[in-house]
């Protein structure tokens, strides 16, 4: 079972948090995106998320890399708001460099796939789920593309085992995520999973017979909670490492364009077995518009049109010199490594 939470919150880095409540499961409350209302307390939250996206993709632009355009597309992700009335309709990128369309995603696959998992719980003796991690050991960037493809394959493998010789029915989610070690120049990728019948040894012991040289106190196991479900659908990595002697916030270029190829055109996401989603189709895309209508222009009626501009130099939307939200940039400084 997965206790009851509400996900109403964010961190202070721009992350849902989720509250564990130890009571009988409801769905979560989930943040509001198209055709309902918000106010301009939620676009301080994306003005902080639309800061941090310009200061890592800005970098990013200067890569010579395949995908130039997915970076170029989150730098300027939500630059223009349209507002018709109380209104206000904007364009997303669908980058996973983005961290406003991260959010989205984020909301979007936890209602999508939280009560199909507290229904494939009800069916287990204890009423939960497992939440398992398998990981390998550390790589060098010239063989992550090649080994993420082999985790992934191997996986299935695994699943494909214990489903036909092991004669468990085995139901359950996967997502892969990868790590950076500045010091070393390593990558960790890694699986986190939430899977039924108790079958969260069985998993590692399959994983371990594929990658013999893998730690086995770094594989784990444990009754799955909310936590794990934000585990589970949070971000495939992270753009940023805080310098703990200097407290700048590093960013790693050619670390985070080499997991977003190793990633292209995969599904980091994904469900097997029995596992039914609420809907038909529970993707990570995210739509390309979103309308909301804004609690604080409720005085304006259909005639009234103009658009919000971002201005990277002040940080915030500004139509004809006047702000849209409250957002102060954080005293930080970036470094970037290319």
């Amino acid at each position: 079972m997965l206790y009851n939470t509400n996900i109403d919150k964010i961190s202070k880095s721009g992350a849902i948090i989720l509250d564990n409540i130890a009571q009988l499961p409801t769905a979560p409350k989930i943040e509001a995106f198209t055709g309902q209302k918000s106010n301009l307390k939620t676009y301080e939250k994306r003005a902080k998320g639309k800061y941090y996206t310009q200061n890592i993709n800005g970098p990013l632009c200067y890569l010579d890399t395949p995908l130039h355009k997915m970076y170029e597309g989150a730098y300027h992700c939500n630059n223009t708001l349209f507002q018709k009335g109380d209104k206000i309709t904007a364009k997303y990128c669908n980058s996973r460099t983005c961290i406003n369309c991260n959010r989205i995603r984020t909301a979007k696959l936890i209602k999508g796939y939280y009560q199909p998992l507290q229904d494939l719980a009800i069916n287990e003796t204890d009423k939960k789920l497992e939440f398992v991690t398998l990981t390998i050991p550390n790589c060098k960037p010239e063989e992550l593309i090649d080994i993420v493809y082999s985790m992934k394959k191997n996986l299935t493998n695994v699943i494909r085992v214990i489903r036909e010789k092991r004669k468990i029915d085995v139901s359950g989610i996967t997502k892969i995520e990868c790590t950076y070690n500045d010091v070393e120049n390593t990558f960790h990728p890694h699986f986190h999973i939430i899977v039924n019948k108790n079958s969260g040894q069985l998993i590692i012991d399959e994983w371990l017979k594929r990658y013999p040289t893998a730690a086995h106190w770094c594989q784990k196991t444990q009754k799955a909670d909310t936590n794990s479900l934000m585990e589970l659908f949070k971000y495939t990595t992270k753009f940023l490492i805080k310098d703990n002697s200097t407290k700048r916030q590093k960013i790693y270029t050619h670390a985070i364009d080499l997991i977003m190829q190793s990633f292209y055109k995969k599904r980091t996401i994904q469900p097997f077995g029995k596992l039914k989603k609420l809907k038909d189709v529970v993707s990570e895309e995210v739509d390309e518009l979103i309308s909301e209508h804004i609690e604080e222009f409720e005085d304006k009626d259909d005639e009234f049109i103009c658009n919000w501009n971002w201005c990277p130099e002040r940080n915030n939307w500004y139509s004809s010199n006047v702000a849209l939200t409250k957002f102060k940039p954080p005293n930080i400084e970036f470094e970037i490594y290319y």
